[in-house]
């Protein structure tokens, strides 16, 4: 928590430098301005934030959810996965300030390196969602039987037992 308070801290300040007299003004010899510096700093900053928080937020995950423990693995990996493509998305948007005006009509290499990143964690969140399907319908299937079974006030057993 405190690396993601932190991460959201420096975000904070990142914009409020960008506001700055002169933020806008280019970098000399580069087509950069020191607004994009500090933006691709700050994003730097939030991506890795990220990148750590996202083993701990599925270990949160598993120590929070009780159930069968194929499901719960599957929804900790689906949380580490998630974070890991939200890392990547924000540094896509944040590291574009100081791409595009270095690639100018080469932008495309940007987002097809960006797109080749972000593919894996998709299928992985695609494959945890659709392996855990049959696990999580099972688990839910007894937890809505399990009450009707033990609780012996139900239709099957009212003709029993007299």
């Amino acid at each position: 928590m405190k690396l993601l308070l932190g991460a959201t801290a420096v975000l904070f300040v990142a914009y409020l430098l960008t506001l700055l007299p002169g933020a806008d003004r280019l970098v000399p010899a580069t087509p950069v301005s020191f607004a994009a510096l500090v933006s691709t700093v700050a994003t730097a900053v939030l991506v890795a934030a990220l990148w750590v928080a996202a083993p701990r937020l599925a270990a949160v995950t598993r120590s929070a959810l009780s159930g069968p423990e194929a499901v719960v693995e599957h929804l900790a990996s689906v949380v580490h996965w998630l974070v890991v493509l939200v890392a990547v998305l924000v540094a896509h948007g944040g590291f574009a300030g100081v791409a595009a005006p270095i690639l100018g009509g080469s932008m495309w290499l940007y987002d097809l390196a960006f797109l080749l990143v972000a593919v894996p964690p998709v299928v992985i969140i695609g494959v945890r969602l659709y392996v855990g399907i049959d696990p999580a319908a099972t688990a839910i299937t007894d937890g809505l039987f399990e009450t009707e079974d033990d609780g012996g006030s139900g239709p099957e057993r009212e003709g029993q037992g007299a």
